[in-house]
């Protein structure tokens, strides 16, 4: 099974999960989703630091704890490879200062089962969905990805 070890940790978030968990806490004061949104299937989360995106980040996963989702599907965006084709990241678990998230092995199964590749590769140096991880494990402490 893969790990994905965190990569900017201590660049775009804290490396310390004590300063971690505290800066998402901070992100998430004070604010909370309107009332009429209903069940939220998904959003649309910023991935730049912290500094610049946590508090909207924050908003989004609020707006979804009233769906509680399971399982989180990332899409993140593509910044160190000249990859055209989606990539899933295998069976496994994503680590953050937080600990780890699993990977669904259901869901992954049938990302597979639809024809898209699995690469633990095309996700080692990216941080479009890392910076993601912390908020669900404050937000969703039992979800997969």
């Amino acid at each position: 099974m893969e790990r994905r070890e965190p990569v900017v940790a201590g660049m775009f978030y804290e490396a310390a999960e004590q300063d971690c968990r505290r800066h998402v806490e901070r992100c998430i004061a004070g604010h909370s989703p309107p009332d009429d949104l209903g069940d939220l299937l998904g959003g649309v989360v910023p991935h730049a630091g912290w500094s610049f995106s946590g508090p909207t980040a924050a908003k989004v996963f609020l707006a979804l704890r009233k769906s509680a989702p399971e399982t989180f599907v990332l899409l993140g965006a593509v910044h160190r490879s000249f990859r055209q084709e989606p990539a899933a990241f295998p069976e496994g678990a994503w680590v953050t200062p937080l600990g780890e998230v699993a990977v669904d092995a259901e869901a992954l199964a049938a990302v597979r089962e639809a024809g898209i590749d699995v690469s633990a590769e095309e996700h080692a140096d990216e941080h479009s969905i890392e910076v993601q991880i912390p908020f669900i494990q404050v937000l969703f402490p039992d979800a997969r990805i």
